[in-house]
């Protein structure tokens, strides 16, 4: 005995009805709820469907889909984190890299331009403008994300997935280097510093520019599906 289009309508409005809101989510727990049902119905072909329902529902848990979906999400989240490494490491080969090396060195040598009190100053500056480049994408990307259905990676894509922490990264850094008396005369550090500044702007520019502008490639080969909806 098979479910019906109606009953697997049902089913998408109950995961809706218990918090899933990305559709390759619903897509997925609607699967693995009407394969349990069906199995159901084979032992007890008089079970309702509500019954039937209830008792699948039932072996998630107190937490009901929430395992499920926190389960997917750190997938996905780590999917997301694969992508930004895979793009990074295309600009570390040849003739990319000079393009880097370049921009560590500029601006290593207009840190120059100011009195060592605030060279620390200047490049907690650019980090925290960095910083807020993408708190204000991520608010700006909030339209895209309510045209159609809504699917997980495409959330973690235009959010910028769990990267509110990334956002804290350039006060952590400061806290952590600054010198007792805020003053930045060690040119190793400075390099270093310089390296680091590059390096989190790039990744912000990955975030913010590369991986939005390939989303729905990447979308389509995540979810055969996409394509169609």
């Amino acid at each position: 005995m098979k479910l019906t289009k109606e009953q697997i309508e049902k089913l998408y409005a109950f995961t809706r009805k218990h918090y899933v809101v990305h559709y390759d989510l619903q897509t997925e727990l609607v699967d693995h709820l009407s394969n349990g049902i069906e199995e159901q119905w084979q032992q007890i072909p008089k079970l309702s469907f509500d019954d039937a329902l209830q008792v699948e529902f039932k072996k998630f848990g107190v937490f009901g889909f929430m395992d499920v979906v926190d389960s997917k999400r750190n997938q996905m989240n780590k999917r997301y984190y694969r992508l930004i490494l895979n793009y990074c490491k295309e600009y570390f080969k040849f003739p990319k890299i000079l393009l880097i090396i370049g921009c560590i060195f500029t601006f290593n040598f207009s840190l120059n331009f100011f009195s060592d009190n605030y060279k620390l100053d200047v490049i907690n500056g650019v980090l925290l403008f960095a910083a807020a480049l993408l708190l204000i994408s991520s608010f700006a990307n909030k339209k895209k994300l309510k045209e159609g259905k809504r699917w997980l990676l495409k959330d973690i894509i235009y959010q910028f997935g769990n990267s509110i922490a990334f956002f804290y990264l350039p006060i952590y850094m400061y806290n952590w280097y600054t010198p007792s008396n805020g003053v930045l005369k060690n040119i190793y550090l400075q390099y270093t510093l310089s390296t680091y500044t590059v390096a989190y702007l790039f990744i912000c520019f990955v975030m913010i520019y590369i991986i939005p502008k390939k989303a729905n490639k990447l979308l389509r080969e995540t979810y055969s599906e996409y394509s169609l909806v």
